[in-house]
C-alpha cells in the first residue's frame, strides 16, 4: 500500500506569496511549488496555459494573475441621438434628480410611450413610483361612471387612474370615476382594440394589468421644447477592451453622471505539473483506529502500530451537526494541517494505545489519529485516519 506524505508540523499559510510547502524526499527536506496562488501576472512554464477554471482539489499547484478589461463613457449635455444608454437629470443645484436608460425624440408615437399632444420629446424612466398603481387595489369587476365611492371603489379607481397616467392618459388621481377619467377610459379603449364604452370592464381591466405586468419598471413623462432641464447623456462604448494584466481604474457598478470608465476583473490560473514523489523510508501511514475499550471514565483507543512511527495523536471532538461539518470540511480540504476545529482534545502517546480521559458519560464523539516521527530533529506527521463516530458507555 502506498504511504501517505509526511509533512513539517509548523503550521503553512498556503495564501502567503512565494512560500513553498515542504515535502519528505529520500531522507531530505525539498522545497516544491507552492498549493496555491503564489505571483501575480506571472509567466506559465512552458507547456502550461492560462485557464479561468478555478481549482477544484486540494493539493493542485498553480499561479494566479488578474485580468482587466474596460469600457468608457461619454457624455453631453446636448443630443439628437436616441441611441445614448441613458441619461441624468440635474437641477439648478447641480445634484441629480432624475435618471433614466430610455430614449425617445418626437412626439413619442411607438409602442411603448403613447402620444401626447405638444411633446418634444418623451422619456422613459426606470422604477419610477410616482406611477405605480399598484399600491392601490387593482379591480376584478367593472368600474364605471356610476360606481359607488366606497373606500374600496375609490381605492380600485385610483388604481386606474394612476394606471392611465403611466401610458400617458392624464387622468386626475381622486378616487372619483368623473368624466375625465372616464374620457381617459374611452381613449385607452380606442388606442387598444376595444370597444370604447368608457366602462373599465373584463377586457380593459385584462389589457390594462397585462401592459403593468409586462413593463413593471418603466414610466413614461414628457418635455416640451420650452422647458429648459439640464441633461447629461452618456454612452458606452459597445465593445469591451481585450483583457490585459495592466491595472485599470474605474467603476465595477455603473453610476450615470459619474462613471466615466466601466471596468471588469477577472482572476486566471495556471496549472503546475509537480515532479514525481518518489517513495522514502522516512514516509509513514495514517494509523487506523482499531478497538475501543471503555474502564471508569477512562476511554482506552488501541491504534494499528507503526513500527516506523515514533508515536501517536488522538484527537477527539463532541459530536454536534456543526461541528462535525466543520471537521469533516477541514479534513477534505488538506490533511496535513492540524485539527483546530473548536473544542478539539489531542491525546498523545508514544505506543498505539492511548488513554483519553473526562469523556462524558452517553455523548458521541467524532475520533481521528494520526502519527509521527522524528526527522534531523524535526516532529513530522502522517495525515489524519478517517473519522470514527463513538458513544461513551462508562
Amino acid at each position: 500500500m502506498k504511504k501517505n506524505i509526511i509533512i513539517k508540523t509548523r503550521e503553512i499559510k498556503r495564501t502567503v506569496i512565494g512560500m513553498a510547502m515542504a515535502l519528505v524526499m529520500g531522507g531530505t527536506l525539498l522545497a516544491q511549488a507552492p498549493v496555491t496562488g503564489i505571483v501575480a501576472h506571472a509567466e506559465c512554464p512552458v507547456n502550461e496555459v492560462w485557464t479561468d477554471a478555478a481549482p477544484t482539489t486540494c493539493g493542485q499547484q498553480y499561479k494566479t494573475r488578474t485580468l482587466y478589461r474596460s469600457k468608457k463613457v461619454s457624455y453631453t449635455t446636448s443630443t439628437t441621438d436616441s441611441t445614448m444608454d441613458g441619461w441624468t437629470l440635474y437641477n439648478t443645484d447641480s445634484k441629480v434628480v432624475g435618471k433614466g436608460d430610455k430614449i425617445e425624440y418626437g412626439r413619442g408615437n411607438d409602442s411603448t410611450a403613447p402620444a401626447k399632444s405638444g411633446a418634444y420629446r418623451v422619456w422613459a424612466e426606470k422604477i419610477n413610483y410616482t406611477y405605480n398603481p399598484d399600491i392601490y387595489t387593482r379591480p376584478t369587476t367593472d368600474i364605471s361612471i356610476v360606481t359607488t365611492s366606497s373606500e374600496t371603489n375609490k381605492s380600485k379607481i385610483k388604481w386606474i387612474q394612476i394606471a392611465l397616467c403611466r401610458y400617458g392618459y392624464n387622468s386626475p388621481v381622486d378616487g372619483v370615476y368623473g368624466s375625465a377619467t372616464f374620457a381617459y377610459v374611452k381613449k385607452f379603449q380606442q388606442d387598444n382594440g376595444i370597444t370604447a364604452t368608457g366602462i373599465f370592464g373584463r377586457a380593459t381591466i385584462q389589457k390594462m394589468t397585462a401592459k403593468i405586468d409586462s413593463d413593471p419598471v418603466y414610466c413614461y413623462y414628457y418635455e416640451t421644447a420650452a422647458e429648459q432641464n439640464t441633461y447629461h447623456f452618456y454612452k458606452l462604448d459597445a465593445q469591451w477592451s481585450d483583457w490585459t494584466e495592466t491595472a485599470i481604474t474605474g467603476d465595477t457598478t455603473f453610476n450615470a453622471g459619474v462613471t466615466n470608465v466601466m471596468v471588469e476583473t477577472k482572476k486566471q490560473y495556471c496549472y503546475i505539473t509537480p515532479a514525481a514523489e518518489e517513495e522514502s523510508d522516512d514516509v509513514i501511514e495514517a494509523p487506523e483506529i482499531k478497538k475501543i475499550n471503555f474502564k471508569s471514565r477512562i476511554t482506552k483507543v488501541q491504534l494499528a502500530d507503526d513500527p516506523d512511527a515514533d508515536g501517536y495523536e488522538c484527537t477527539v471532538l463532541k459530536v454536534s451537526v456543526k461541528s462535525l461539518k466543520l471537521l469533516k470540511k477541514q479534513l477534505n480540504e488538506c490533511g496535513d494541517d492540524t485539527i483546530s476545529v473548536k473544542g478539539t482534545k489531542t491525546f498523545t502517546s508514544k505506543s498505539a494505545f492511548l488513554s483519553l480521559k473526562n469523556l462524558k458519560k452517553g455523548k458521541k464523539y467524532a475520533m481521528v489519529a494520526r502519527s509521527f516521527k522524528y526527522v534531523d530533529g524535526e516532529k513530522l506527521y502522517s495525515n489524519y485516519s478517517s473519522i470514527k463516530i463513538v458513544k461513551i458507555k462508562k
